[in-house]
């Protein structure tokens, strides 16, 4: 109880402080709320289209989305009417695969510094999740660059 709070206290303090704290010199109060509005609509919008075009931010949100519900279909349903008892190895083996694609990503430095420009850390994640799913192109596509 006390996270859910915390959070709804400061998504608060974000929405209010700019209106409080952020006065430029004679500006009126609705012309603050006003700039301020604008200014987190913007920012809004930059993170929902991930720094690429709305085609290309959906592609990578639904492939995120695909690749995990998916692995959970596998894991949930499928092996199990199979017959297949090793789960834990299953699952473990895919924390592996996420956990070393993510760490080659940052190694080799697949993601392009551009996309993640300005993202707050939700959005860099479905971004590193997005380059994480095919982590051996991706760095073999990286390492054959030329420069």
């Amino acid at each position: 109880m006390f996270g859910v709070a915390a959070v709804i206290a400061t998504k608060a303090y974000k929405w209010i402080a700019p209106i409080l704290l952020g006065r430029r010199k004679g500006e009126t109060l609705p012309e603050r709320v006003k700039r301020v509005a604008d200014d987190q609509e913007r920012d809004r919008i930059k993170q929902r289209a991930l720094n690429m075009g709305r085609e290309r931010a959906l592609h990578v949100r639904s492939i995120n989305v695909g690749v995990l519900f998916a692995f959970m279909v596998l894991v949930g349903t499928v092996l199990p009417r199979v017959g297949f008892p090793c789960k834990q190895e299953v699952v473990l083996a895919f924390g592996a695969y996420v956990i070393v694609g993510y760490l080659a990503g940052l190694l080799f430095k697949v993601v392009p510094a551009e996309a993640m420009a300005g993202l707050n850390w939700n959005s860099r994640l479905d971004v590193r999740l997005y380059y994480v799913w095919l982590w051996p192109l991706n760095v073999y596509k990286r390492i054959t660059r030329k420069h």
